[in-house]
This record gives structure tokens, sequence and C-alpha cells, in this order.
């Protein structure tokens, strides 16, 4: 079908296919170079007066949010997991976070949403390569 696309259209079919296998990754094409490098750096250093950083977002917390945004449901499942997969990086690379009080007073989906998430966090919190401020 995209080969079909590229011939009638005039372009390069990998580019076509290499863009529609990002846009089945959940990760949007300006961040991937972030990514890519998030997945090979030691230290990681986020700043969040908003929102939890994505790193340190529990499963529910992240489904809310994206439903949130306005996602359509099928379109969350696959941003979940994208954003579920870069927390490999945890554990491997040091990380400190410097996340506002504020975001933790603000609801995102539901008071079991938010107490899920608080926990995360201070579980989080807890390990070794991991400084939440």
């Amino acid at each position: 079908m995209l080969a079909g696309y590229a011939d009638a259209t005039g372009g390069d079919a990998d580019k076509i296919a290499e863009l529609a296998e990002r846009a089945k990754s959940g990760t949007p094409e300006f961040f991937m170079p972030y990514k890519q490098a998030e997945a090979v750096a030691s230290i990681l250093r986020c700043w969040s007066p908003t929102l939890v950083p994505g790193l340190l977002q529990c499963e529910p917390y992240a489904r809310a949010l994206f439903d949130i945004e306005g996602h359509a449901l099928s379109r969350i499942d696959e941003l979940v997991t994208a954003r579920m997969e870069r927390q490999a990086v945890i554990g491997r690379a040091y990380l400190t976070a410097v996340i506002d009080q504020h975001v933790l007073h603000r609801l995102i989906g539901s008071p079991a949403v938010m107490s899920e998430q608080c926990g995360y966090l201070a579980s989080m919190a807890e390990q070794r390569k991991i400084s939440c401020t």
C-alpha cells in the first residue's frame, strides 16, 4: 500500500515507510533525536513545572494525560507503550528530576490515579540512581 502511494506521488518509498513506523511508535518526529540521546545517556536531568516527567509517569497517569490531550483510544495504547518503554533507561542512567509541588496537586485523571502516581514517585525516589527534588 505504501509502495503504491509512493509510486502515485513520486515519494521515496523508504522514507514513507520510515515515517509510517515512527507514527506507529508513538514518538513524534521532533522528539526522535532526544529519544535516541536519552537511550544512551548516562545522566538525565528534567524539570517539570506542570506535569510529572514522562520518565517518572506510572501507566494510569500517562493514560489519563493522553486522554485529556484528546487522543483516540486506539492511539492512547500506543502512546502509553512508547512512554513506558522509555523508562528502560532508569537504573542504567542517573536521573535527576525537579518537579514543582503544584504537579502533585494538579488532578490528572482521578484521585486514584494521582494516588498511584504519588506512590510511584515515592518508590522511584528511593532508587539509588534517581534524585527527585
